[in-house]
């Protein structure tokens, strides 16, 4: 939460699998503020906001960080990663999901996220019809994130439940547990079907001018191995 913005994102591990605080969210939850900097100072970061039970009641809002640094962010495909102020404590229970940066789309996907600042929802598609979209001006269809589009997509039609304000930056997650994305937007709701577009980790992970402000490669993988390709999930405090 910045000011009146509110968006979801997702503690991400690192290729040296230590728990260091990265958090992956949406650039343009930043972009309208001007000042990237000065935005991700001021944000407050909440964990566990979840019902206790299934009559959707209200989650705890004791478990909070405030503050973080910018380390890398880019508009066109929608990521924004930052480095928390702080580790989350063991009482948050933190985990940092897995990813992978393989071009290959998803057969499955399941986001998770915080419709308009709502406890934590899941939407999932079960189905094999998840494809990529290229320039997301012109929603011109392809079979693959592709550098050399201005804006590059991951199209979803869920299955079960939906997005909305308060969902951008979330996590899209593959059949593995990976991130393959993060919410960029959508005109889908629960009272009708339409798709949600999610930026690239594929496009994130090394694009364009090829700095480390302005892609994931140099932060999740600082030993630039060429043999990674995908990180597995870490439950740092066990």
């Amino acid at each position: 939460i910045y000011g009146s913005t509110l968006c979801t994102g997702a503690l991400i591990n690192n290729y040296s699998n230590d728990g260091f605080p990265y958090f992956l969210t949406a650039n343009h939850c930043y972009s309208d503020y001007g000042n990237y900097q000065l935005a991700v100072n001021n944000t407050v970061f909440y964990f566990n906001y979840e019902s206790p039970n299934c009559e959707n009641s209200e989650g705890l809002t004791s478990q909070t960080i405030s503050g973080a640094a910018l380390k890398s962010n880019w508009a066109n495909s929608d990521f924004c990663l930052v480095q928390l102020s702080s580790t989350p404590p063991i009482n948050y229970n933190p985990y940092y999901s897995g990813w992978t940066k393989e071009n290959v789309a998803a057969l499955s996907a399941t986001g998770i996220h915080h419709p308009r600042g709502d406890v934590k929802k899941f939407t999932m598609d079960e189905e094999t019809n998840a494809i990529f979209r290229n320039n997301i001006n012109f929603w011109n269809p392809s079979s693959e994130c592709d550098e050399n589009y201005s804006h590059s997509m991951f199209e979803i039609w869920w299955d079960h439940g939906a997005t909305t304000g308060g969902s951008s930056g979330s996590a899209l997650l593959n059949l593995n547990k990976r991130i393959v994305g993060q919410l960029y937007g959508g005109t889908g709701s629960c009272d009708w079907t339409e798709p949600d577009y999610y930026g690239c980790f594929y496009i994130s992970w090394n694009q364009y001018p090829y700095t480390p402000s302005t892609r994931l490669k140099d932060w999740l993988d600082p030993m630039n191995d060429p043999n990674v390709t995908t990180m597995q999930g870490l439950r740092y405090y066990k």
